[in-house]
């Protein structure tokens, strides 16, 4: 009997270039790291994973084998409310928290919000503060 690894969900960034940012299944950390690394044309050790699931349960991920790119149906089993099915402009929220793919939208929100903190009015997009840990 084949005993399966547990896969989790990652957020995949590469911090000097977020214009593929988009979330990756897998059972490691380096693994999810790899695969965004090798599909999307980076150095080894350019990205960043951050583990955002733990234990994916899911009946069927959209793309079968890991590591694997989670889809908007994916994510949407795991919780995560769909703010923009546009593609190249994913965005999901979960916890407060907005995930937007690509480089364009992703700085129009994080500087949307930005402002509105600099306002008083905190982040209202959920987006986190460049440079802090969540």
């Amino acid at each position: 009997m084949r005993v399966e690894k547990p896969v989790h969900l990652y957020w995949v960034t590469v911090p000097d270039d977020p214009s593929e940012d988009w979330f990756v299944f897998a059972t490691q950390a380096n693994l999810a790291r790899a695969f965004f690394e090798d599909y999307e044309g980076f150095e080894s050790r350019e990205a960043e994973a951050r583990l955002v699931e733990r234990d994916v349960r899911l009946n069927k991920l959209e793309f079968g084998e890991q590591p694997c790119w989670a889809q908007l149906s994916d994510l949407e089993a795991l919780g995560f409310e769909i703010l923009s099915r546009t593609p190249n402009l994913r965005t999901v929220r979960k916890g407060g928290e907005t995930f937007v793919e690509g480089y364009l939208e992703s700085e129009i929100v994080q500087t949307r919000d930005d402002l509105a903190e600099a306002a008083g009015r905190g982040r209202p997009h959920g987006t986190r503060l460049q440079g802090k840990p969540n």
